[in-house]
């Protein structure tokens, strides 16, 4: 008699309700890294609407130069630049799809004694944007502190696969 292989079973979900009021789903261990502070995006259509309403208002503390190691993992052939991972190039291309122009990790700001650098910045609307895999030892008080005095959008690990579509960019602009 054969062995059925067991299967892993499916990670619990937890419902979520986006910015724009559509309810979604994301697993526990997705859960773990939201921060409730910051609004939820069920679809690149909704977090580009969200960037598209966005008032500008200027951050209420100073921009310096780049604080980062140059350790890029991701070169994209689309936007012509290096990121960290393939969310960041995936995200890039999103913006790029939907014509926002962005520049990416442009300036850093000095938050209780740390740099924090987010990944993206969108001059027209003063806003800044964190796509977020992994939470690292300060990363989430850097965040949360950074959205005291700035307009930062967090882009957690769930929302990765919203944007898996951005993969393959000849499929995206067909």
């Amino acid at each position: 008699m054969r062995k059925r292989k067991s299967r892993k079973p499916s990670p619990p979900k937890k419902d979520r309700r986006c910015w724009c009021g559509a309810e979604f789903t994301v697993t526990n261990k997705d859960a773990l890294n939201l921060i409730e502070e910051f609004d939820l995006f069920c679809s690149d259509k909704c977090v580009i609407d969200y960037i598209n309403q966005t008032i500008p208002i200027p951050p209420t503390i100073s921009k310096n130069p780049a604080h980062i190691s140059y350790d890029y993992a991701e070169y994209d052939e689309v936007t012509n630049q290096f990121y960290r991972s393939k969310y960041e190039v995936w995200f890039a291309r999103c913006l790029k799809f939907h014509e926002i122009e962005f520049k990416y990790e442009p300036h850093s700001f000095f938050l209780n004694g740390h740099y924090y650098t987010p990944d993206f910045y969108i001059p027209e609307k003063e806003l800044y944007v964190e796509c977020k895999g992994l939470w690292q030892k300060l990363a989430k008080m850097k965040v949360l502190k950074l959205k005291e005095v700035a307009n930062i959008i967090l882009l957690p690990s769930y929302f990765q696969t919203k944007l898996r579509h951005y993969k393959k960019w000849g499929d995206v602009i067909k």
